[in-house]
């Protein structure tokens, strides 16, 4: 019995958590690209699939939930690129990625941008 309820606490975790990836996949679709703006969307899923490439190849267990709402960038003219965070740029203690673009197609807001996504260990991993 204890193994049971074990089991189905573990599939309604993973259910949860596949609910909550859906939420915030539903959330950032409409900040997708437009006009000279890069979307939150494409940045969000840079730092997803370097996160889950970088998980893969390092056998680690981070989760990305995406970039500030609030953030707004110029469109980028070239593939943006991640690399993990100098920890020296954000809050100590602050773990993440930035999605980097290093020319934007109007460089009257400016040449170059990053963007700081935080990373965290998934809840129930080892």
């Amino acid at each position: 019995m204890r193994l049971f309820l074990v089991l189905l606490f573990m599939v309604f975790a993973a259910s949860c958590r596949a609910g909550e990836e859906a939420e915030m996949q539903r959330l950032y679709q409409q900040y997708r690209s437009r006009g000279d703006i890069h979307g939150l969307y494409e940045i969000r899923e840079a730092a997803l699939a370097w996160v889950n490439r970088s998980n893969a190849a390092q056998n680690t267990n981070w989760e990305t939930s995406g970039p500030d709402l609030r953030i707004v960038v110029a469109r980028c003219a070239v593939p943006l690129t991640v690399k993990w965070t100098d920890p020296s740029r954000h809050a100590p203690g602050r773990t993440g990625v930035d999605v980097v673009c290093s020319r934007s197609v109007n460089p009257q807001y400016g040449k170059k941008w990053d963007v700081f996504v935080p990373v965290y260990r998934r809840k129930g991993r080892a």
